[in-house]
């Protein structure tokens, strides 16, 4: 049985971020990712979702592009795919595209991390979008399911872990802005 060699990773610390760039050897496409160290099992009470808001808000604007999805216009002209998932323990947010674009990938899908535009517009919209994603999605996705049964079954009603993705439905509603936006800016910048 033949294996294969395990791709070359070169670990730098940028600007306080550890980036990891590998080089799988085959194919013309380039990925970036990166997460934020914040999920669904983190929060408790009032701060429930906090983690799924923020994979929202990521896309809105940010200060270098500042503008209701701005960076999104710029990368999805050029064939470049972004998105992000809230998970129990982080949030990843990742794009990619041809080697080509590269350059505009790096750029703006990490501009996410050099500070946000913070909109209150936009933070209004984007959390009556979170609060529908919840109403309508629910726990439609069985995997979730399985996975948030321990929480369900060993802890308490009154536990925040209880149901992590469906306890924010009627807390979310109450988010504040400034709130949100103190918050989030902690989460985003790196501890150097």
């Amino acid at each position: 049985m033949a294996t294969s060699a395990v791709p070359p990773v070169t670990v730098k610390n940028i600007n306080g971020f550890e980036i990891h760039l590998v080089d799988v050897g085959r194919g013309d496409t380039l990925g970036v990712t990166f997460y934020v160290p914040v999920g669904t099992l983190h929060e408790h009470g009032r701060m429930m979702g906090r983690a799924h808001l923020l994979e929202h808000i990521l896309h809105t604007g940010t200060l270098r592009y500042p503008g209701y999805h701005s960076f999104d216009k710029l990368l999805q002209p050029v064939g470049i795919n972004t998105n992000a998932y809230t998970g129990f323990d982080r949030t990843f947010y990742y794009a990619s595209g041809h080697q080509s674009q590269a350059e505009t990938i790096i750029r703006v899908h990490l501009s996410m991390l050099g500070g946000l535009e913070f909109n209150p517009d936009v933070f209004l919209k984007e959390r009556g979008v979170v609060v529908n994603e919840i109403a309508v999605e629910g726990m439609k996705n069985d995997s979730r399911l399985l996975m948030q049964m321990p929480f369900m079954t060993l802890l308490p009603p009154s536990h925040p872990w209880h149901h992590p993705p469906l306890a924010i439905a009627r807390r979310s509603k109450a988010w504040v802005w400034r709130m949100s936006k103190n918050s989030t800016t902690r989460i985003i910048r790196p501890s150097s």
